[in-house]
């Protein structure tokens, strides 16, 4: 029955892994993809599409742009004549109407192709980069990219990952991290780990991190593919102002890292400056002339602390693309205003430009922690077309014509290198960045990329975790000498299981599952390669591991040592051992025909993964991993119930999942039965007379005749333990005292 059983599953196994992923609208025409729901929220301001353009194609997006800024005393003119002659103000919804009109009639038409400008353009990860998931499939997102550089956003249409899914990490998580990227500046460079442009990183999407990793990745190479397409891309060499990244900061923060430069005169301070000679009477010498500050605050780490996040982003959208906005803030009898700025002048090396009324942009309140009392705040505009560098030195000349003293005084400026960003290895080599490291210093960190920075990333736990297999590998070498001692046996055991779940499985998140088996088989047999596995590192040495063992020794290495919730269903075993519950000993018989339930489970999985069912999601949940390993139980109700009933069920009989009912577990017992070695020793008098080790082995993996079967042995090595213990295994105590009487009789 049980062989009958196994040749059925081979045949279901191989189905399952050769069964085409199906293809959908992916190859449908980019066109017919994008419907008016995508538009509508990638551009809401979007009037009209136009054809799909180039190879890779991209639709050309026409309408109004929501960054546009009004003119505010054309509303405030509106708003009077307005209430002259409906004789009451207008509505939010009226004002709202007429905002957006006067948006519309100041964007004005293309006049080549009397349409709307360009505000923006949609494209597809599968046409453009061809990106490939967890799962090794194509999947289809469309993006949205602003004229800007800047990321409207991104609609999932197809996906075929097999940890998304209603039952597992539902798409909206991982749709909402794509949305935290939504702003990102294409031109420069995203940090994807930390979610720059207000991406929160792949931790939130705990489960499926990979399938995280992969899809916003192929969202922003798409992106900067088409940026390079279009013309767009931005050329700033290996430097630039950062001008997206943000961190808290008071203002004495900004002053202390000269994110903000500025000086403080009193009357008697400013005439030694200007007019060092002059020494004729000054009335009231100490009052202040003048405490003035400047800085860039397009910076979000200046502009938005000072500003405030709202006012901030208001202040920034009236720029234009390679702008600069200039903050210049000031107290005292001295007016830097006056005369429409024109006392104001920016010098950098042998240019010199003259602010005008032109460049003042309105202002608002400080918002900045321990603001300062600075009652003069202005923000002015450096045009891109001035050609002024953020990155050079340069200095705000102040021209003073007062009686008390004439002359000009100047601040000087060196953007901080904590506002400088770009290429991360030249960062490094100018010095602006500390060198970081991977491997105990082996590796550069900066110049890896891909799967390799995920390595790097990872260095300590690769590197703990290939020292947990070093250790794992020594112990079964040396399982004879192990076994020689019951109790060093038993803390050995206890404490390596206790690693494995509390750091593999809870903190490390690397519980193998039957998803990673079957992702893994499509992959080999369908060619569709297996890059995606690297970006899950601890997983890809597991499951080496797991094979190498497989091939050697059969299912017990990984079952018995390796698995997080094998482990936990052990201890908990033990735990119920020491508080003295009572002990459940299924029949042998019974023991023998419950072992089946798992290979039907596993072809229940792999008969609706053929079939394409919805239902193989809700199968895969027969696994409890999800649930008491890598969502720590923090997942519904339902959940929480069947996992908690099978670790009370452990408390009672030892790893009764593991035994019955695991998948995972049936797939390594299956290939399991090819293993070159068997290293667990037996005596003739094993199973007859002898029942010792029948008696001793956890998971009734002996049978009566003193056989092993090791496609459901887990090398836990307690037979062992009896196999040497000679004052308990009777062929040792009958030799023992053989001997003994031996030694008498001579």
């Amino acid at each position: 029955m049980s062989n009958f059983i196994i040749k059925i599953l081979l045949l279901f196994i191989l189905g399952a892994i050769n069964i085409s992923s199906v293809k959908a609208d992916m190859n449908d025409p980019l066109q017919s993809r994008i419907n008016p729901g995508i538009v509508a929220k990638l551009f809401p301001l979007a009037e009209s599409l136009g054809a799909p353009t180039g190879t890779p194609p991209y639709i050309p997006v026409y309408g109004t742009d929501d960054n546009v800024t009004i003119d505010e005393t054309v509303l405030a003119k509106w708003r009077i004549e307005f209430l002259q002659v409906e004789a009451r103000e207008p509505t939010d919804e009226e004002t709202k109407a007429k905002i957006d009109s006067l948006k519309k009639s100041q964007f004005g038409f293309n006049t080549e192709t009397g349409l709307k400008k360009e505000i923006g353009f949609l494209f597809s990860t599968y046409e453009t980069t061809k990106a490939k998931g967890y799962s090794g499939d194509h999947f289809d997102i469309i993006v949205g990219l602003k004229a800007d550089g800047r990321l409207a956003g991104s609609v999932i249409v197809e996906l075929h990952e097999p940890m998304i899914c209603p039952t597992c990490v539902p798409q909206t998580k991982l749709t909402a991290l794509h949305e935290t990227f939504i702003g990102a500046n294409i031109n420069r460079r995203v940090n994807l780990n930390s979610g720059t442009g207000g991406g929160r990183g792949y931790d939130g999407v705990t489960g499926a991190t990979i399938s995280a990793t992969l899809t916003t990745n192929g969202i922003i190479t798409a992106a900067k593919k088409i940026l390079r397409q279009t013309g767009l891309g931005a050329n700033e060499g290996p430097f630039y102002l950062d001008v997206d990244s943000f961190e808290e900061h008071s203002w004495p923060d900004l002053v202390n890292w000269k994110a903000v430069v500025g000086k403080t005169f009193t009357r008697e301070e400013i005439r030694k400056e200007l007019d060092p000679q002059n020494e004729d009477y000054l009335k009231n010498p100490e009052k202040k002339f003048t405490s003035i500050y400047t800085g860039l605050a397009n910076p979000a780490s200046v502009g938005k602390n000072i500003f405030g996040g709202k006012w901030y982003s208001y202040h920034v959208s009236q720029l234009a693309t390679g702008d600069n906005l200039l903050v210049v803030l000031g107290s005292g009898l001295y007016s830097w205003k006056k005369n429409q700025y024109n006392r104001v002048t920016l010098v950098q090396k042998d240019k010199k430009w003259k602010f005008t009324q032109d460049e003042a942009l309105k202002t608002t309140a400080l918002r900045i922690k321990e603001k300062p009392n600075l009652s003069q705040i202005g923000l002015l505009r450096i045009p891109k077309e001035w050609g002024f560098n953020p990155l050079e030195k340069w200095e705000l000349e102040f021209t003073v014509d007062e009686k008390l003293t004439k002359g000009i005084f100047s601040l000087s400026y060196d953007l901080p290198k904590q506002l400088i960003t770009g290429d991360p290895v030249a960062l490094e080599d100018a010095g602006l960045r500390p060198i970081k490291t991977a491997f105990l210093g082996l590796v550069r960190e900066s110049k890896l990329n891909g799967w390799q920075s995920e390595w790097a990333q990872q260095d300590y736990s690769i590197i703990f975790l290939l020292f947990l297999l070093i250790i794992l590998t020594l112990l079964l070498i040396f399982q004879k000498k192990l076994s020689a001692n019951k109790k060093i046996h038993s803390y050995v055991r206890l404490g390596f299981l206790t690693i494995i779940l509390t750091w593999m499985g809870w903190i490390a998140q690397a519980q193998l599952s039957i998803v990673n088996i079957i992702s893994y088989a499509q992959a080999l047999i369908q060619g569709k390669g297996f890059i995606q596995f690297l970006f899950e590192p601890l997983m890809c040495i597991i499951f080496v591991y797991t094979i190498v063992s497989l091939i050697l020794l059969g299912r017990g290495v990984f079952c018995g040592w390796l698995c997080p919730f094998g482990a936990l269903q052990e201890i908990l075993f033990k735990f119920g051992r020491f508080v003295k519950l009572p002990q459940i000993n299924i029949p042998y018989w019974l023991n023998e025909r419950l072992w089946v339930l798992k290979y039907l489970i596993l072809m229940l999985i792999a008969s609706t993964i053929i079939i394409g069912h919805d239902s193989s999601y809700a199968l895969i949940e027969i696994e409890p991993f999800k649930t008491a390993i890598t969502s720590y139980f923090d997942r519904s109700l339902p959940y929480i119930i069947y996992a908690g009933i099978l670790l009370i069920i452990a408390l009672f009989t030892e790893r009764f999942f593991c035994r019955f009912m695991c998948p995972l577990g049936a797939v390594l017992s299956f290939l399991g039965r090819f293993h070159i070695f068997d290293m667990i020793p037996r005596r003739p008098e094993c199973g007859s007379p002898c029942h010792l080790c029948e008696s001793s082995c956890p998971v009734q993996a002996i049978a009566p005749s003193g056989k092993i079967n090791m496609n459901e042995c887990f090398q836990c090595l307690d037979c062992e333990v009896e196999y040497y213990n000679d004052s308990r295994c009777p062929p040792l105590i009958f030799e023992k005292k053989s001997t003994l009487q031996a030694l008498k009789n001579n």
